[in-house]
């Protein structure tokens, strides 16, 4: 997800701007000997939800940042059912949590509104009911998103909508972003929305990629790697940029073997 924020990217659009990556730093406190990746960040920077699998299956956590150092995550357990719950996203002012849950069977999108005392009970998204989906990222506008949508390969696709009340209308596939032959999807987008960022095993295992747009509801340039993101030998999977454009996260399997939650310093010019 994507939000208000000072990065230098311009939300009216404009040229994408060129932006590198610092060091890449695990997040300690977030770990665990399960798999702890599909980030999403509010856009105040205070709480970030994750999925892990530490106790038995996918189930959706929180963390709180207090002075610098994240707390030890938490269930939510409003969010939880019988069924693995992933892909968590903020909207962009903080008051909604999307993510993924296939507790009717399919991977179907919900969202659960959340004030100062928690979150709300979560509904299906609206336009989204019947069309599966693996995960989504929302501009900061809150009018597009980008999905993932199986079956393997997966595939990104695109949705909008006339205001932020409105359903989604999912418009098409984006046929630049796609490998027929690989996995394409979980994505995150800048704060200009001009850049986006996704998981692809095209290369050889699952790695991180960006492309970027001259418009918003334009096509994207062909993508490339992001080498400063991706270790060799490791894969590293669901980025997603903070709402001020600074950092992004995502998850990287370097240390335990297991996906943990890395982040990384976003440099624009």
């Amino acid at each position: 997800g994507t939000g208000d924020g000072g990065s230098g990217d311009s939300a009216d659009g404009g040229s994408p701007e060129t932006c590198t990556f610092g060091t890449r730093t695990l997040i300690a406190p977030l770990m665990s000997a399960g798999e702890d990746y599909d980030v999403g960040i509010r856009h105040d920077g205070t709480t970030l939800a994750f999925a892990s699998n530490r106790t038995v299956d996918f189930v959706i956590y929180s963390s709180v940042n207090s002075a610098g150092t994240w707390s030890s995550p938490t269930v939510e357990p409003v969010l939880d059912s019988t069924s693995p719950e992933t892909s968590p996203t903020w909207n962009y002012d903080g008051t909604e949590l999307y993510f993924t849950s296939s507790r009717t069977g399919p991977s179907l999108t919900y969202v659960a509104s959340y004030t100062a005392g928690g979150f709300g009970t979560p509904t299906l998204a609206p336009g989204l009911e019947a069309i599966e989906i693996l995960n989504i990222t929302l501009s900061r506008d809150g009018l597009e998103l980008f999905g993932t949508v199986p079956p393997f390969p997966t595939r990104i696709v695109r949705a909008v909508r006339a205001t932020r009340t409105a359903p989604w209308q999912v418009v098409d596939d984006v046929p630049e972003l796609d490998d027929p032959a690989a996995n394409d999807g979980w994505a995150g987008l800048s704060p200009d929305a001009l850049t986006i960022y996704f998981e692809s095993n095209r290369s050889t295992s699952a790695s991180i990629w960006s492309a970027t747009r001259a418009v918003v509801g334009g096509s994207f340039t062909t993508p490339e790697p992001v080498a400063e993101l991706n270790a060799p030998q490791n894969t590293e999977s669901d980025p997603e940029v903070s709402f001020d454009g600074s950092l992004i996260y995502f998850g990287g399997s370097s240390v335990s073997g297991d996906h943990d939650v890395y982040t990384a310093p976003r440099i624009c010019n």
